[in-house]
């Protein structure tokens, strides 16, 4: 099967992951540990209807463009339609979280989603193998963007921080539109839920702004390992879409498997070791518990990734609805136990609750049916 180059997979996704991490690192110091969780906060609603807002486009329209069985434009228009009640949503759900809700953020992160293609420009060029036009705007998008970030801190202004968040969709966008011409791309359910359910609920019930601020680095840290993942899969989508046949869909999962459980360990270490050593140079010592709290987070992005290659298969033999399923059950139980362990237990019952709801959902996924348990324990 023919993949994408990965190294080009990989030079985007590891600019991206120190973008956001220089990004992350950026607000806290701009912010205080106190001050910190709620700009978390807000950017936690962000994520997650910007996620929402993807309508599970992102890995179903890679399909349609390996195939050219759809429209470009036709899937940005379904895209742009999707996310307008989602930015609405977003602001007004900072209204009802944030106590002192900021009203520039709030308009700047919702038209951050609105113009946040990033997902569906990466399928397009992975499924065309043309991955170094995604590398550019990448490049593009870090430069300006990032630095207006560093402008930011420098002014000490956090509104201005959070109006460049508009730049890091808006620029690979208008990049795409104009080398691509889509002429419609203007006027041309849920894939991977990660809404963070986890921290909205654990900002809502305990009681330590520190605490919360802890657990949003811890996040952020763990994101590491979630990008290196989704290097792993995205690689190999476009052949995963281009074959139903089972045992090569299994060894591709014996594959991914075996790349994926080295990444754990490897990951899991570095924390361990180095986490909260890198911790205490990039913020205050009060941040120490964030490399531990990372790590049972990192388990939890595990199960997520092997729930996700799952995914693509339910799409690839049309039973999408699955994958929705899927995303709505995770919510579901994560909400749940999240309130009730992070009423007593914190920051690290948020992050147990998060582990467990993922293993639930992926072992779920394995024996729902014959053909995903065959994929999974047999290359037959």
């Amino acid at each position: 099967m023919k993949i994408a180059p990965f190294y080009l997979v990989l030079a985007d996704r590891v600019i991206r992951i120190l973008y956001g991490f220089g990004a992350i690192f950026l607000l806290v110091n701009i912010a205080n540990p106190e001050t910190f969780g709620v700009y978390s906060l807000q950017l936690a609603v962000f994520a997650s209807m910007s996620v929402l807002a993807n309508v599970g486009l992102e890995q179903i329209s890679t399909k349609y463009f390996v195939q050219d069985s759809f429209p470009v434009g036709s899937v940005f228009l379904a895209r742009l339609v999707g996310a307008i009640p989602f930015a609405m949503t977003n602001y007004y759900g900072l209204m009802f979280f944030v106590d002192e809700f900021d009203a520039p953020i709030a308009v700047a992160l919702s038209f951050a989603i609105l113009l946040n293609y990033n997902a569906l420009i990466f399928s397009y060029y992975n499924a065309r193998r043309e991955l170094i036009k995604q590398l550019k705007n990448t490049l593009s998008m870090v430069v300006v963007s990032g630095a207006l970030k560093v402008y930011a801190l420098l002014k000490k202004d956090v509104d201005l921080f959070f109006v460049s968040i508009v730049l890091d969709g808006a620029i690979p966008l208008a990049l795409f539109v104009f080398h691509e011409r889509i002429k419609a791309t203007a006027s041309g359910a849920i894939v991977q839920l990660n809404a963070r359910s986890d921290f909205l609920i654990l900002y809502t019930v305990a009681a330590d702004a520190v605490e919360v601020s802890q657990y949003s680095l811890a996040l952020k840290l763990a994101d590491a390992f979630a990008v290196a993942a989704s290097i792993l899969l995205t690689s190999i989508t476009p052949a995963l879409f281009s074959s139903q046949d089972l045992g090569v869909i299994a060894r591709s999962f014996r594959s991914y498997f075996s790349r994926l459980l080295v990444l754990l360990v490897g990951v899991l270490l570095a924390l361990y070791f180095i986490g909260p050593f890198f911790v205490s140079l990039v913020a205050d010592d009060v941040y120490e518990k964030s490399a531990t709290l990372a790590m049972w987070i990192v388990c939890a992005h595990f199960f997520g990734a092997i729930a996700a290659f799952l995914s693509i298969w339910y799409i690839n033999i049309g039973a999408a609805v699955v994958k929705l399923l899927r995303s709505v059950g995770l919510l579901v139980l994560t909400v749940l136990l999240t309130f009730y362990l992070a009423k007593d237990y914190g920051a690290f019952g948020a992050a147990v609750a998060v582990v467990v709801s993922n293993f639930i959902v992926g072992f779920l996924m394995v024996f729902l049916r014959k053909d995903t348990f065959k994929i999974v324990f047999s290359g037959r």
